[in-house]
């Protein structure tokens, strides 16, 4: 078992279309990975670019479902990696809550994820979350927790 910090991640998420009804919200996710150089970092960082459809639920909640590619260090030289999921999002008393269903694929490997977490918005334009995620199926890896910070502009 492995213990520690893994990398940060920094990125930005670009609003392409308001969704109304079955029409979805389109949105650009563009990140990075910032490597944190410990024993779990990968020392270099990794680029993603994703496009996400969201649909408005009754009730406060909301389906996201995503695809997208990134770039990932693999021994000495970068491939592509094809990234795709969905989330089903709802309201928690005055939090919110989430599932997800990730895939991460590669010539010649699969990962497969899921994950729930919280998500507290002390103001409106601020979002803390916390979530824990689960390799599917889980051949001996664990858990990997994660926390985040994000902020609308």
């Amino acid at each position: 078992m492995s213990s520690g910090v893994a990398d940060a991640w920094v990125g930005t998420k670009v609003r392409l279309r308001r969704g109304s009804g079955p029409t979805p919200h389109l949105a650009l996710i563009a990140g990075s990975s910032v490597p944190t150089h410990t024993a779990l970092s990968n020392q270099r960082a990794e680029s993603e670019l994703n496009l996400a459809a969201m649909w408005d639920l009754p009730r406060g909640q909301g389906v996201v479902a995503f695809t997208g590619l990134a770039s990932r260090w693999a021994a000495d030289r970068f491939v592509s990696e094809r990234l795709s999921g969905a989330t089903w999002a709802f309201p928690v008393g005055s939090l919110a809550s989430f599932v997800e269903y990730s895939e991460f694929a590669r010539p010649g490997a699969v990962n497969r994820f899921v994950a729930t977490g919280l998500q507290f918005f002390p103001r409106a334009t601020v979002q803390l979350d916390a979530s824990v995620i689960m390799p599917v199926p889980r051949a001996g890896s664990d858990a990997s927790f994660g926390f985040g910070f994000s902020r609308r502009w």
